[in-house]
């Protein structure tokens, strides 16, 4: 990993959360949930804390419907 000044460190750390965000409206939890992670741990975005825990609700409330409603895509 390449050592970044803290601007470039806040920048980087915004751009993996704004990458989170688009993995989660194109509809790919798991690669949001990468992108947030790290945000967080590489960059310490604290936003980026928050929204693991958004997330990995989203996956549990998609695992539900998936198994009350197999087959269906919602």
């Amino acid at each position: 990993m390449i050592a970044l000044s803290g601007d470039n460190r806040k920048a980087a750390g915004r751009a993996a959360f704004n990458m989170a965000v688009a993995s989660e409206v194109s509809g790919n939890l798991d690669l949001a949930l990468e992108w947030a992670t790290k945000s967080w741990n590489d960059y310490g975005n604290k936003k980026a804390r928050n929204y693991i825990n958004i997330i990995k609700a989203r996956q549990n409330d998609a695992r539900k419907v998936d198994s009350q409603m197999p087959g269906k895509k919602v």
